[in-house]
């Protein structure tokens, strides 16, 4: 009974990993195509396609201090800053917890990376 109950644990262990290893899904890549910076945050309006690996189209994300910027070059990723996001940039967003489900979707970036 005690090699069930340790194999019992283990299993959720070893799902809650797993699952917290997908946290950091791309919820949307696309073309910032609205921006309204101020006061160290912004709300950006992205634009792109449902891919493989995204899961919007179009969305209006609140960028924070606390939301992670960084730029991805040749592969590599280097730190920025919110003030680097430009109208006209080509982005990945992963969102922090649940969005609004809304047209566009709503949500706050848990990480931001510019990738064009």
């Amino acid at each position: 009974m005690r090699k069930a109950r340790i194999f019992v644990l283990l299993a959720a262990i070893a799902v809650f990993g797993v699952s917290c290893a997908a946290a950091d899904t791309v919820g949307i890549r696309g073309r910032v195509t609205g921006l309204d910076a101020g006061g160290g945050s912004a709300v950006i309006l992205v634009e792109g396609s449902i891919e493989s690996d995204t899961s919007y189209d179009i969305a209006s994300v609140t960028v924070t201090p606390k939301t992670a910027v960084s730029v991805r070059k040749d592969g590599k990723e280097s730190a920025a800053a919110i003030g680097d996001i430009k109208l006209g940039s080509m982005v990945e967003v992963v969102f922090d917890g649940a969005v609004a489900e809304s047209y566009p979707v709503q949500g706050k970036a848990k990480k931001v990376v510019i990738i064009g």
